[in-house]
């Protein structure tokens, strides 16, 4: 069945003029191979601010460039979520690197690519998700999640696109289970420019070849960390760093 067969058109027609948040969830959905019923649809909502895209276990998903098209309409856009779990055919992400320069608007984004297998094989994955972040330069909130990542071995494209996020007060990155993560150095540069954070949470749980210590020295490279007044408490390789705000 098409995505769309799922949707009436007169349902279509009367929320596309007046739904602000649009949350779909797509469970185990092992037919899907792509979205291109899906893009129509979301081209029709306009005034969407917050949408909530879940596809949990579509292990025939294999493209995405739909996406890229459907968010060139979405100008409205403040706050998507996007999880792509265990999305195991899923063949590259550079569509969600291009579709990223047409949000300029969002605010928040949460990002859970977890357990993507045979995407993170490929070293330029994670060249494309450094490149589409750089775009989003109004970003004061980023969540992202990439649990279970085995072949990840270097985050180092990510300062790329960390660097262009000068106004983010709230990042979560966490690479629970990314057993062969070993280069998170990159970070320091990247982070280093974030002046305007209040919380930075880092998770490494699970990550073999990363040191305590060298989560350690990303923050004791930090000057703006030194030279505030922050809360940090640690649990093994995770880290939550909270700045204090006088109300």
């Amino acid at each position: 069945m098409c995505i769309r067969d799922r949707f009436p058109d007169d349902f279509l027609e009367f929320t596309s003029q007046h739904l602000v948040e649009l949350t779909l969830d797509f469970y185990n959905c092992v037919k899907i191979t792509s979205l291109n019923s899906l893009e129509h649809i979301l081209r029709l909502f306009h005034n969407l601010t917050k949408l909530t895209l879940d596809f949990d276990d579509c292990d025939d998903l294999k493209n995405i460039e739909s996406l890229e098209t459907a968010f060139k309409s979405l100008d409205n856009l403040s706050s998507p979520s996007l999880r792509l779990y265990g999305c195991n055919e899923l063949e590259s992400i550079k569509p969600l690197e291009n579709g990223f320069k047409s949000l300029k608007n969002l605010t928040n984004l949460t990002l859970d690519w977890s357990e993507l297998f045979s995407l993170w094989k490929k070293p330029e994955s994670i060249q494309h998700l450094g490149n589409g972040l750089k775009h989003l330069t109004n970003l004061t909130t980023l969540t992202l999640k990439l649990h279970r990542c085995e072949d990840l071995e270097s985050i180092q494209p990510l300062e790329e696109g960390l660097v262009s996020l000068v106004k983010l007060t709230h990042l979560t990155l966490d690479f629970t289970n990314c057993i062969t993560l070993q280069n998170i150095k990159a970070l320091k540069n990247g982070l280093k420019q974030l002046a305007n954070l209040t919380t930075l949470i880092l998770i490494f749980e699970g990550c073999n070849h990363v040191e305590v210590s060298s989560i350690q020295q990303l923050f004791n490279a930090w000057d703006w960390y030194k030279d505030t007044d922050w809360e940090l408490e640690k649990d093994n390789k995770t880290f939550e760093a909270r700045k204090n705000i006088d109300d």
